[in-house]
């Protein structure tokens, strides 16, 4: 695991999965969205940035960058956590990356072969 990233893994006393993510400035992408997708399997963690999005000033990246420092792509500065469990909606868990570090996520299903993001997918909950 690469410097600036720390997960907690805790299964509570109904069984539920919950996962603590502590995130820096100097956290990798890729760090983030491996621990994700190692908990929460049927499930893949993207971070799309568009034109439109506050992006630190010096970033020329506009998509998904996967080894890169959160640093590198916005202007998040601080050391935060984030706690995610199996019951929470794609969209709750969106939502809060982007109020909590400033990250576009967007959560994809598995479906098959294919990784599938589309309206009924925000309302799944992450045991689905």
């Amino acid at each position: 695991m690469r410097f600036g990233i720390v997960f907690d893994f805790i299964f509570n006393v109904q069984n539920l999965i919950t996962m603590t993510l502590h995130v820096t400035a100097d956290s990798i992408i890729s760090d983030v969205q491996q621990e994700f997708n190692h908990l929460f399997p049927e499930f893949k963690l993207e971070f799309l940035f568009s034109s439109a999005e506050h992006l630190n000033p010096f970033c020329q990246l506009h998509h998904s960058y996967p080894f890169v420092s959160i640093r590198e792509l916005c202007t998040f500065n601080q050391k935060s956590s984030l706690d995610i469990n199996e019951t929470m909606t794609v969209a709750q868990l969106e939502k809060k990356f982007r109020k909590k570090f400033g990250l576009p996520a967007m959560i994809y299903r598995k479906d098959g072969d294919y990784w599938l993001k589309k309206a009924s997918t925000g309302k799944c909950t992450l045991k689905h």
